[in-house]
């Protein structure tokens, strides 16, 4: 049996929030603690960005998108 070596690098998902030309993160704070807007995986961002816009008041033109960010692995330092 050979062990497992960790990744050289993990996936984070952002969701972005576009209103005209102002950026910003947007959702909440995943169940893993990674901050405002990250999730770790595709399925919770997106779940989130749906939240976003059933949120959304009438008129409100904010688009909402899904960045995938590939980081270098924390544990190899």
């Amino acid at each position: 049996m050979k062990p497992e070596f960790p990744p050289g690098t993990i996936k984070v998902y952002a969701l972005v929030r576009r209103s005209e030309m102002m950026f910003s993160y947007s959702g909440t704070s995943s169940t893993n603690n990674l901050g405002f807007g990250f999730y770790l995986t595709r399925e919770e961002a997106e779940h989130n960005r749906t939240l976003e816009v059933l949120r959304q008041k009438e008129g409100d033109k904010a688009e909402y998108y899904v960045f995938e960010l590939e980081i270098p692995n924390p544990i190899l330092k």
